[in-house]
């Protein structure tokens, strides 16, 4: 797209790996493309009306970095009852998109030892396998 306030390197459509996969996964009709961000479903009505009552009942804040403090409990205490893990809340990180949790934890294996960190499996569109 040529635009006077674009730079020229960018007008060009280059394909990327997250376009790239994002193509590939809507060749597929059982397939919910979350690739982008942005699935291609729309939104149960549930979902919607019970975003509407929390925006109502005053929840339009931003949340602690990491995540509401009673969902990080709850993540704490579905790993104690499921496998028996006492996870402390420090260690509990909820993020509202892979590229944001990816880049905490690459941000964390840079401060860490490798064997303290808690990231079980790197795993994102553009790192290859």
């Amino acid at each position: 797209m040529e635009h006077k306030y674009l730079a020229k390197r960018y007008w060009a459509d280059k394909p990327t790996a997250m376009g790239k996969s994002d193509v590939l996964a809507r060749s597929f009709n059982d397939v919910i493309n979350l690739s982008l961000g942005d699935p291609d479903m729309i939104t149960p009505e549930l979902i919607i009306d019970k975003a509407f009552e929390d925006a109502k009942a005053g929840y339009t804040k931003y949340t602690d970095f990491r995540g509401m403090p009673e969902l990080r409990q709850e993540i704490a205490k579905f790993y104690m009852e499921e496998y028996g893990l006492d996870i402390p809340d420090e260690e509990i990180f909820v993020s509202t998109s892979g590229c944001i949790a990816m880049m905490d934890a690459r941000f964390r294996s840079c401060f860490w030892p490798p064997d303290s960190s808690r990231t079980s499996r790197w795993n994102h569109p553009w790192i290859p396998k």
